[in-house]
């Protein structure tokens, strides 16, 4: 079976229970061996808030309703 890889995108710019949710659930998951990046705009509450080498990768998402 092969290791599920997984991107989650997060737009926000503030720091709450959602943003939280989304980097303990890409940091449990990475924990397990799977490949995770999270993908965030460049001015992001995500670097400073993680506690793992979890991959960042920013791009310039418009605002938070990115489709």
């Amino acid at each position: 079976m092969k290791p599920a890889r997984v991107v989650a995108v997060c737009s926000s710019t503030s720091w709450s229970g959602t943003e939280k949710w989304v980097l303990r659930a890409c940091e449990g998951l990475a924990a397990r061996g799977r490949q995770v990046v999270l993908v965030t705009r460049p001015q992001n509450p995500f670097g400073a808030r993680r506690t793992s080498n979890l991959p960042l990768v920013h791009l310039p998402l418009r605002n938070e309703a990115d489709v």
